[in-house]
């Protein structure tokens, strides 16, 4: 999977190769070609959150297909288009 990690000092400046995740108990794995930012990703490109640990590979606003289920996971078969649910992660400062 390819990914532009931020550093504790700032924005990545290469595209990585990084492993791909297993679907743990209960999750899905979304294979997603491409991934919206929005400000909150911004402010932590910028690394002005407090907190967060880093490295870390901005960007939660994605749309795919399912490429894998977890354990426990039975609701759609794998290739199943797939877009993440939206939460109030942009604004939720805690």
């Amino acid at each position: 999977m390819k990914a532009v990690p931020v550093t504790a000092t700032g924005v990545g400046s290469k595209v990585v190769e990084l492993g791909v995740p297993d679907s743990g108990l209960g999750q899905v794995l979304i294979r997603v070609p491409a991934c919206g930012a929005c400000n909150s990703d911004a402010i932590v490109v910028e690394c002005r959150r407090p907190g967060i640990p880093y490295p870390r590979v901005p960007g939660h606003e994605v749309g795919g297909v399912v490429d894998a289920l977890g354990t426990g996971m039975t609701p759609h078969a794998p290739d199943y288009p797939r877009c993440t649910p939206r939460k109030r992660v942009c604004a939720d400062r805690d």
